[in-house]
């Protein structure tokens, strides 16, 4: 467990399903854990999962942060996904919980539920923060968790799959699904045999909620499904058209691209012309393809840039535990990792865009062109955004995954979309209690 620290002579976390028992032990629970001081300062621990490059530059934002607080040290616990919220609840049933906490949308609510989480209030000036930014992070009007990167749903697009097509991109500004089911279809008919319009959809947890909101509705309103089987069918029947169409590949290409590597999905290796995805992800899949990909909005109902109704989401975001017994500092640290310009240069973009401007202003120079696309994405639209979605409700964790299966059961004819819709909202409905 790397420490890092300045001397002080010297110079100036989704919990899986499994992990609920232990996570309802917190509630009530006092502030015993131990710690919250090293002999002659203060310790604190940070926690967060994923790749070896997020851990690096983390791991130099927190020895900035120790240099630039004599006698401050952070100790960093970097943790694979699969085991981060199973390790983090038990962590804070036995009251031995970290004091920073790298936590996820989908776990968010239930842990300030739960009262797992300290307010945040005044620990981070906002006022600098992109509209609609910093409101990711409220829980019934307080901040609990700092965005640490915001991104929005897009349609990546391989330029050179359309010009080998001979049709020209999309107004992202007014196309339509119908829009887009015609334009991958044909280009499906225009490309070699194996290679396809679009990536399929029907599993996609941001398509999804788009697609949701398009129809009037939202995914969860007042801790409850927001949505009906109806809504959920024409989804899953939207999906199943550009499927029979051959807009999209068959279904056991669709099923095995969505647990593959990024360097080996569908659209990285040039067998679709267009997928959905968050805008972060730009940079991987630039790297993957070696290619100048495009960043498109979705497709509305309606045709119009404020229809297709996306909205901003945070990446992840950065919490402090309730019985953290260094609160000061943690809440000084927060503030350092999403606000000061020294730790701004050394995380970038791995995280999302800084919702911070001064912040984002003062990497310019240090991002990639990858980066600067999903700048340039999330800029072309703010004017109509959607308004920030509620947040995720205890039990509904495991929507994607619910999704993807409900999805997969209508691309291989086990079931009708109808079926799919009413199956999927019933378990959801069930999860969530």
């Amino acid at each position: 467990m790397p420490t890092f620290s300045a001397p002080v002579s010297r110079r100036s976390l989704l919990f899986a399903s499994a992990a609920v028992p232990a996570l309802a032990a917190i509630a009530g629970c006092g502030p015993n854990r131990p710690g919250g001081t090293s002999e002659g300062g203060t310790a604190l621990r940070a926690v967060w999962w994923g790749n070896a490059q997020r851990t690096t530059s983390t791991q130099q934002a927190l020895a900035a942060f120790a240099a630039a607080n004599p006698g401050t040290t952070v100790a960093s616990e970097p943790t694979e996904w699969g085991g981060y919220w199973d390790k983090l609840a038990t962590q804070l049933a036995a009251h031995d919980a970290p004091d920073l906490v790298q936590m996820d949308e989908k776990y968010l609510l239930e842990y300030v539920q739960r009262g797992a989480l300290a307010s945040l209030e005044g620990a981070v000036d906002t006022a600098s923060f992109a509209p609609g930014t910093a409101e990711l992070g409220e829980v019934d009007g307080t901040l609990y968790a700092v965005n640490a990167g915001t991104i929005a749903p897009v349609v990546m697009v391989d330029p050179g799959l359309f010009a080998r097509a001979k049709l020209a991109l999309p107004d992202d500004t007014t196309w339509t699904w119908d829009e887009m089911a015609e334009l991958a279809t044909e280009l499906t008919k225009k490309l070699p045999d194996g290679t396809y319009g679009l990536t399929d959809f029907s599993g996609r947890d941001a398509a999804f909620r788009v697609w949701i909101r398009q129809q009037g509705a939202d995914t969860f309103t007042n801790g409850k499904l927001g949505f009906d089987a109806g809504i959920a069918s024409s989804f899953f029947a939207l999906a199943k058209k550009l499927q029979t169409a051959e807009a999209t590949p068959p279904a056991s290409q669709s099923a095995e691209d969505v647990s593959a590597a990024v360097a080996e999905r569908l659209f990285s290796t040039g067998r679709t012309a267009m997928a959905i995805y968050s805008s972060n992800q730009i940079t991987a899949f630039d790297a993957a393809t070696k290619k100048d990909l495009r960043l498109l909005r979705l497709p509305s109902v309606d045709g119009t840039p404020a229809g297709a109704k996306v909205a901003y989401q945070a990446s992840m975001y950065w919490v402090i535990t309730a019985e953290s017994k260094a609160a000061a500092a943690a809440r000084r640290l927060v503030d350092f990792l999403v606000t000061d310009q020294r730790a701004s240069k050394l995380l970038l973009t791995e995280r999302g865009v800084p919702a911070d401007t001064t912040v984002l202003a003062a990497i310019q120079g240090s991002l990639s062109a990858s980066d600067k696309k999903a700048i340039a994405y999330l800029d072309a639209i703010e004017p109509h955004v959607a308004p920030t979605p509620p947040l995720t409700p205890k039990g509904a964790s495991s929507f994607e995954d619910v999704l993807i299966r409900h999805g997969q059961d209508v691309l291989f004819g086990r079931a009708t979309p109808e079926a799919a819709g009413a199956a999927f909202v019933a378990d959801m409905t069930a999860a969530i209690g």
